[in-house]
């Protein structure tokens, strides 16, 4: 759940702040949204008419909406933003980065140093015989689904799920369907 805190206009600061978020126009966005945007876990029967809570911004652990409302995260710090928002090294780190390389694939024999080096630095973090990482986009993707096809003699492979079907797994190996009114 989301604490919300109303910003004030009862100083110049407050007041300055509110009409930096006048900037967006809520309820374009808003319809936009809801016209052509279909949100994961979502109960269809209220959003057709509720829609969505439009986020703007971010800072720290505090996300705001875009009428300037502020908001304690605590779904973001759960599954992506656990460093919080706004982080300049991160950003500034992230930058550096994408001027070198973005990204490449590492299907095949292909890794980038990045890669590698921040594997290396996991591994060694790990506990016991836990020394290799797979990067996935998010949930279950780095463990469930891939563990069955893991095999190794020569290094030690771990897998902290058990090998029956899960919903990571089905995830992966059947297409999504997708039905649209």
């Amino acid at each position: 759940m989301s604490i919300e805190h109303e910003i004030s206009v009862g100083s110049e600061t407050d007041a300055e702040a509110a009409a930096h978020f006048d900037q967006y126009d809520t309820q374009d966005i808003w319809q936009k949204d809801k016209d052509h945007f279909i949100h994961p876990w979502t109960d269809f029967a209220t959003f057709h008419e509720n829609g969505s809570l439009v986020v703007a911004e971010s800072d720290g652990a505090y996300i705001f909406d875009s009428d300037g409302r502020r908001y304690l995260d605590g779904i973001g710090g759960l599954w992506c933003v656990n460093a919080g928002y706004g982080r300049a090294e991160i950003g500034r780190a992230m930058a550096e980065q994408a001027t070198k390389m973005t990204y490449y694939s590492s299907f095949g024999h292909h890794t980038t140093i990045p890669v590698a080096e921040l594997s290396a630095k996991l591994a060694s973090l790990a506990p016991g015989p836990l020394n290799h990482v797979i990067y996935g986009s998010g949930g279950s993707m780095p463990t469930t689904p891939r563990c069955g096809s893991f095999t190794s003699t020569s290094t030690s492979w771990a897998c902290p799920t058990r090998r029956s079907s899960s919903p990571g797994r089905t995830a992966t190996t059947a297409p999504p369907t997708w039905r649209c009114r």
